[in-house]
């Protein structure tokens, strides 16, 4: 299995892909490219891919605030493993590469956020290490 940054021909792949998010609804190809573009100025998409197919994909993005003594931190988000690929270890290979890009671009932590009707999601993290950290907020501003 190989994991790597999406690139913009990739692009149609990713937004299918991300389609098996549960609740997220989808996306034109435009809006899409759009997004991907504006998403791509702070962050990255990466997809694993098995015998040329996309079996999952992450983003991650690292940034430095004035806090922390200026160390970057890192926020995963968009975990998606494709349904008849699931529990088979990759969405395990994915939180591992994305640990290895945020220690690589010198960040302290990873963060990520995840929906609390999501429950085999906490497991999952869970079981990776993952502690419960903080309590996070949500405003809708639509």
């Amino acid at each position: 299995m190989e994991i790597r940054r999406v690139s913009d021909e990739e692009l149609p792949v990713l937004l299918a892909l991300l389609t098996e998010l549960d609740d997220e609804p989808r996306i034109s190809p435009s809006e899409g490219r759009f997004l991907f573009e504006q998403v791509q100025r702070t962050g990255s998409y990466y997809m694993a891919w098995e015998d040329g197919v996309a079996v999952g994909a992450f983003y991650l993005l690292l940034y430095v605030t004035l806090i922390h003594a200026g160390q970057p931190q890192a926020l995963v988000d968009s975990v998606v493993v494709a349904r008849d690929r699931r529990r088979q270890g990759i969405g395990r290979l994915l939180m591992a590469s994305a640990l290895d890009l945020a220690r690589q671009g010198g960040a302290g932590k990873l963060a990520l956020s995840s929906n609390t009707k999501r429950a085999d999601a906490h497991r999952f993290y869970d079981a990776l290490g993952f502690r419960r950290h903080g309590v996070s907020f949500v405003v809708d501003l639509a």
